[in-house]
């Protein structure tokens, strides 16, 4: 029989809890809820379940801001693009707008392979979030254009911390 100390079982759980966890962030990161990490209904924001890691969470958390950018960005490129009534100048920018969606999607799906290579932790998924997180938060999720205004039900929410162009 073999007999394994208490540490090795805790090791091995908290690799699976990090492995499930890393999973459910790839998964937001384009916009779908897993059982770790889920959209709340209050904010609208995915947020990290409570029973996760604490250290594992921290980084989960830093991770995040991305996923609320992505959905926000990939929102405001779907409903901008259904017709030309809002202007050929909005309907340009949601095109843009479904482009960096595309190529965020694209950066996704390498990570994704990157984690089924064995090769992406949570610290790496962090570093390599790092850089493309900063142009898609270039979209803050809070923020409105003052051309935009009629995509209030569609686009960012009119609470925003950032005060609207004037």
């Amino acid at each position: 029989m073999l007999f394994r100390s208490k540490g090795h079982e805790d090791f091995y759980e908290s690799k699976t809890e990090e492995e499930n966890l890393l999973s459910d962030i790839l998964y937001s990161l384009v916009g779908i809820e897993g059982t770790l990490v889920r959209a709340s209904a209050a904010s609208g924001r995915f947020v990290v379940d409570q029973s996760v890691d604490i250290s594992s969470r921290g980084i989960a958390e830093k991770i995040l801001p991305s996923s609320d950018d992505f959905v926000s960005a990939n929102q405001f490129s779907i409903a901008g693009t259904a017709s030309y009534d809002r202007g050929v100048v909005c309907h340009a920018l949601c095109a843009a707008f479904q482009e960096l969606v595309r190529e965020w999607m694209v950066f996704v799906a390498q990570l994704e392979h990157q984690k089924k290579l064995g090769r992406l932790s949570l610290q790496k998924c962090l570093f390599y979030v790092q850089e493309p997180s900063r142009t898609m938060s270039a979209w803050h999720p809070g923020f409105r254009w003052p051309l935009f205004d009629g995509f209030s039900s569609m686009g960012p929410s009119s609470d925003s911390a950032i005060p609207l162009m004037s």
